[in-house]
């Protein structure tokens, strides 16, 4: 921006064509970060929506639902994975007032035998109980503790295993590559 100064000793704003273009950059990213907002204020009322629609339908269904506890892990692991980060779809993206894009989609949860389908491994039987116990042991390696734990069904019957999320892919792939054939 220039200044001129008049004799009266006032400062005169003088806009240019480069400040009137910033101007309009600036207006139009404080646009685009209102409409960010509104998107994710939407993303997030249909993610609790669909949370409440569920229950509804769940309950419709079974009005003991909830004394099932297989199905109120899969109940769970559905709406954490599916609902709330949208892992695949990439729409758990939120925006901040700086327009900058920040990913939530490193706290997505992952599994060995969905990283090993991605990977094109085909996983004998017992391969993934291996796996995890290498991965495991490589994880407690990294972070100096073992991973968290989650409750699941497998083959039939609930479990604790552990819990690994995006941000601990790199590490799942080195594992799965240990025991691939």
């Amino acid at each position: 921006m220039g200044f001129d100064f008049h004799r009266t000793g006032r400062v005169r704003d003088e806009c240019g064509p480069q400040t009137q273009r910033r101007m309009q950059l600036q207006t139009q990213s404080i646009e685009n970060d209102k409409q960010r907002v509104g998107i994710d204020k939407q993303r997030a009322e249909n993610r609790v929506s669909i949370v409440l629609e569920c229950t509804e339908a769940i309950f419709v269904l079974n009005p003991k639902w909830k004394s099932d506890h297989r199905m109120v892990l899969q109940f769970q692991e559905v709406l954490t994975n599916g609902v709330l980060h949208d892992s695949l779809t990439g729409a758990g993206n939120s925006s901040n007032a700086g327009g900058q894009i920040m990913a939530q989609s490193a706290l997505a949860s992952i599994s060995i035998g969905q990283v090993a389908l991605e990977m094109s491994v085909a996983l004998k039987h017992g391969d993934s109980v291996k796996i995890g116990k290498h991965l495991s042991k490589l994880y407690k390696d990294l972070h100096g503790q073992f991973p968290s734990q989650h409750r699941q069904v497998v083959q039939g019957a609930v479990r604790n295993v552990n819990s690994y999320t995006e941000g601990d892919r790199e590490l799942m792939e080195t594992a799965i590559r240990a025991f691939s054939h």
